[in-house]
C-alpha cells in the first residue's frame, strides 16, 4: 500500500460524515474525502506527492475550489505539507499529522488576513483570493 492510500485512508476515518455531513451517503459508501483528487505532480520533485483539497476539511471553513498542496519528507524523516497558492505549510512525522498540522495553518492564516482586512484595506486582493478558495463551513 502506498503511502497515498494510507493518507487517504487515515482522512476517510477522521472526517466521516457523522462530523463533517456535507459527505454524501454515496460518497461515503465509496469512500469520498475531503481530499478529492490525488495525483503526481507533472512540475513536482520524483519524491514530492500533489493532493488536491476539496470539500470540509475543517470545521470552520470548506475549500470551494481545489488547492494543491505537495506533500514531501524532508532527509530526516519530517513529513512536510505545503501548498503553492498561500504559500502555508505544515509539518509532522507522518503525512497525517503533517496535513493535520497544514489544515491548522490554513486556519490561522485565513483569520489574520480577514482580521487584517477590516483594518487595512491593501489586505482586500489577499482576502478575495482566500474567499475563492475558502468559504465559511
Amino acid at each position: 500500500m502506498s503511502s497515498s492510500s494510507v493518507l487517504l485512508e487515515s482522512y476517510d476515518a477522521k472526517f466521516a460524515s457523522p462530523r463533517f455531513p456535507d459527505v454524501t451517503p454515496s460518497q461515503e459508501a465509496a469512500g469520498a474525502l475531503p481530499v478529492e483528487t490525488m495525483c503526481q505532480g507533472s512540475s513536482s520533485p520524483p519524491s514530492e506527492t500533489v493532493v488536491f483539497l476539496h470539500g470540509r476539511v475543517h470545521p470552520e471553513f470548506v475549500v470551494e475550489q481545489c488547492l494543491p498542496v505537495a506533500i514531501d519528507f524532508e532527509d530526516d524523516g519530517t513529513c512536510v505539507v505545503a501548498d503553492e497558492v498561500f504559500g502555508v505549510y505544515g509539518t509532522g512525522p507522518s503525512e497525517e499529522a503533517a496535513l493535520d498540522d497544514y489544515v491548522v495553518s490554513l486556519r490561522d492564516y485565513r483569520e489574520i488576513v480577514l482580521s487584517e482586512e477590516r483594518i487595512n484595506p491593501n489586505a482586500a486582493p489577499l482576502a478575495d483570493r482566500l474567499r475563492a478558495y475558502l468559504r465559511d463551513a
